[in-house]
């Protein structure tokens, strides 16, 4: 998919969404996506496979006929082409609640066990937990930057 998260987001018929564009830099590929959605679902699905240098563009936006936001968390394995296995699990939470007064927008992003699941346990971890797997920052900031096992992961709000 040729497009940039901008793109994607323009086609977007709702204003609580989260479009994210992954660009893979590193010596892995990416593969085996995975989505938990807490509320929300997938409108440009993830792409099974991102080898490096590509770039990749997927979206999530609340479901039109319910009062919820787009709330989720999406998993790639980090494939080590050398060993051939999965080394690690890339994750990236997102959170863009309905209401705005009593919730926060949201974004983590982290590297944790290749074993660690893609499901409810690991967006509570991600947006209420702290620990060095990963980085969470709140609505108003402009980005940030987590540095893994010998990944350097960078996001952009």
């Amino acid at each position: 998919m040729p497009e940039t998260a901008e793109a994607v987001s323009a086609t977007l018929t709702t204003d609580r969404n989260c479009t994210v564009e992954i660009t893979n830099l590193s010596s892995f590929c990416l593969i085996d996506p995975k989505v938990f959605m807490s509320s929300g679902l997938w409108f440009h699905p993830p792409q099974p496979t991102i080898r490096s240098p590509m770039t990749e563009v997927c979206s999530f936006s609340k479901d039109e006929l319910k009062l919820e936001g787009a709330v989720g968390v999406l998993t790639y394995d980090l494939f080590d082409m050398k060993t051939p296995k999965a080394a690690e699990r890339l994750a990236i939470m997102f959170s863009v609640p309905i209401d705005k007064i009593l919730f926060k927008n949201l974004l983590g992003v982290g590297v944790f066990e290749a074993e660690r699941t893609c499901d409810n346990s690991l967006y509570k971890h991600m947006s209420e937990g702290k620990d060095t797997h990963f980085t969470r920052i709140e609505g108003g900031t402009s980005g940030l930057v987590h540095g893994g096992t010998g990944l350097i992961l960078h996001c952009k709000k």
